[in-house]
């Protein structure tokens, strides 16, 4: 269930195309509530891109009324259903300078020297919570003992949940969500 969840946000999270254009979640939704032509409006943002700005001046304007029956408007696709412990790929293609920026990143991680940092962190908080639940973990999971190793990857686990773009990856000309 919160996988689906997770889906479903970022799905409205995204940019809906409807014809030749690109709406915002935001832009959408005022259009759609104030009944616009979504092919009259013209975007103003990257690729042509129709933010809430640009549908607030064709409000404004009244450049883009719809005609008395509304133009058809595509549905925002609807969610994956995915099962819990699965994960959904997204593949979104590099711009040729982006391919060129990870292409020499490449190049100099191998033909630079490695250099290795250490930074230090204050364990104090962990330890007081580790010292805090060690037995009661021992007792509920016959035996096992809380080590620190399951801090850091809770860490690392709520800190993938809200940076994702982080885990991306490049297959080819594509970067892999």
């Amino acid at each position: 269930p919160a996988a689906v969840e997770a889906v479903a946000a970022s799905a409205e999270e995204e940019d809906v195309q409807v014809g030749d254009k690109i709406l915002s979640p935001a832009a959408r939704k005022l259009a759609l509530e104030n009944n616009l032509d979504i092919a009259k409006l013209v975007g103003t943002g990257k690729g042509g891109r129709v933010s809430k700005e640009d549908v607030l001046n064709a409000v404004q304007s009244g450049a883009a009324k719809a005609s008395a029956a509304p133009a058809p408007v595509a549905a925002a696709p609807a969610p994956v259903v995915v099962a819990a412990g699965e994960r959904v790929e997204k593949r979104v293609p590099m711009s040729r300078m982006r391919q060129t920026i990870a292409k020499r990143l490449v190049e100099a991680q191998q033909t630079a020297a490695m250099l290795t940092t250490y930074n230090e962190v204050d364990m104090k908080p962990v330890m007081d919570l580790r010292k805090k639940y060690k037995d009661m973990f021992e007792k509920k999971h016959n035996g096992v003992r809380l080590g620190f190793m399951s801090f850091f990857v809770k860490a690392a686990a709520e800190a993938l949940k809200r940076f994702p773009d982080v885990n991306a990856s490049i297959d080819g000309t594509d970067i892999v969500y």
